[in-house]
């Protein structure tokens, strides 16, 4: 399957299966933990972009009510559900590996849960277009893989899904190479439908 295929895949995907996601709590502490960093360090008022924003419920929404928000995400459906649920924030449908922002104006891009269903050869652009968006002193917070894998398809939450990722060090190396400051790069294992699943939290910073 080619890469528009498997993009289909992961919007039809959620499209399917928005507001079963929207209610989904796994990895709920996880969040909590690095939404909690972002509001501690990103100043009140900026602009801050939430990339793969699904419904809003998970990360959107506690981000809204102390930034100038814009949520991005693949699915139509999610989308539309989040600009009914959350009006303070604005919403745009699209493919985090096309979307653009001004340069160096926001405080901070999040990327929850979603830059591991992009591509993995597409995933060093989305990641030197986020550090092209932000401020100086600007932050990233996303999740990545801890292993490679190109082309992993399978079942998430009863509806085919699509996942990528480069090693552990690789996804290191690709936040660097962007012209990031890494603050942080962390292993954080928690159960997903009963099973241990390990993401890479990375929070790095523009110089």
């Amino acid at each position: 399957m080619g890469v528009d295929g498997l993009k289909r895949v992961v919007r039809d995907g959620y499209d399917r299966i928005a507001l079963q996601y929207e209610m989904w709590a796994d990895h709920a502490g996880v969040r909590r933990k690095y939404l909690s960093h972002v509001r501690a360090v990103v100043p009140a008022g900026e602009r801050v972009v939430d990339l793969g924003c699904g419904t809003g419920r998970h990360a959107t929404r506690h981000l809204a009510d102390r930034y100038q928000v814009v949520g991005v995400d693949i699915s139509p459906v999610s989308t539309s559900l989040a600009q009914k649920t959350i009006p303070a924030a604005r919403f745009v449908v699209g493919d985090m590996t096309d979307v653009s922002f001004r340069e160096g104006v926001l405080g901070g891009v999040t990327a929850f849960f979603s830059l591991i269903h992009v591509p993995r050869n597409e995933q060093a652009d989305v990641l030197r277009a986020t550090r092209s968006w932000l401020k100086p002193g600007g932050i990233l917070v996303v999740t990545m893989g801890v292993r490679a894998s190109e082309n992993d398809t399978g079942s998430f939450l009863g509806t085919p899904m699509y996942w990528s990722s480069w090693s552990r060090a690789d996804n290191v190396r690709l936040v660097e190479e962007a012209g990031y400051r890494l603050r942080s790069a962390t292993d954080e294992t928690e159960l997903e439908n009963g099973t241990p699943v390990t993401h890479l939290w990375v929070i790095a910073q523009a110089p």
